[in-house]
């Protein structure tokens, strides 16, 4: 059972690991505790990450860790992020209102 409700996402994120290069993501949907999203680059567990909403001036910053991955089919990977700070949600909320 879900912890929190999720929300499907309509604005474009970008979501880039501290560690990685930027890897290509689509945002499926975004809950008070993270967002969950696809991606064709493996992401490992625990990994920091900056998630960025660009049709805003200036853009908004954010950050998280990593914290499921699944793999459905190869190389295309289902990835849940936690956000670091509780207020991450309400402020990525607002910017999509």
């Amino acid at each position: 059972m879900r912890q929190f409700i999720r929300h499907p996402v309509t604005i474009p994120i970008h979501v880039h690991p501290v560690d990685h290069p930027s890897a290509y993501i689509t945002v499926q949907n975004l809950s008070a505790g993270g967002l969950c999203f696809e991606t064709d680059t493996p992401v490992a567990i625990g990994s920091l990450v900056e998630f960025v909403i660009p049709n805003i001036d200036p853009e908004y910053h954010g950050d998280g860790v990593i914290v499921w991955r699944k793999e459905p089919t190869p190389n295309h990977y289902c990835v849940g992020m936690c956000f670091i700070t509780d207020d991450e949600y309400y402020r990525t909320r607002m910017v999509e209102q």
